[in-house]
């Protein structure tokens, strides 16, 4: 099918990102937390969205960096 077709190469390029991702994840998620500590005092929310906000964000910067020339040797 279509639909997972479309999810398998989301997950191959997860995983072909994912050194890079855990290497950045830590700087962006220090970046979101204190950006939404003031702002959210339930942890029940804080945390799946910093979750899903350093996931997304660590994604898109690799993925943008993989795009230039010898990346490979900075991302994986």
């Amino acid at each position: 099918s279509g639909r997972g077709r479309a999810a398998l190469r989301v997950v191959t390029d997860i995983s072909r990102l994912s050194y890079g991702i855990y290497l950045i994840h830590i700087m962006l998620l220090n970046f979101f937390h204190g950006w939404l500590d003031p702002l959210v005092a339930s942890a029940g929310i804080k945390i799946p969205v910093l979750a899903l906000c350093t996931f997304v964000s660590s994604y898109a910067v690799v993925k943008l960096i993989s795009l230039l020339p010898g990346s490979k040797y900075v991302v994986g």
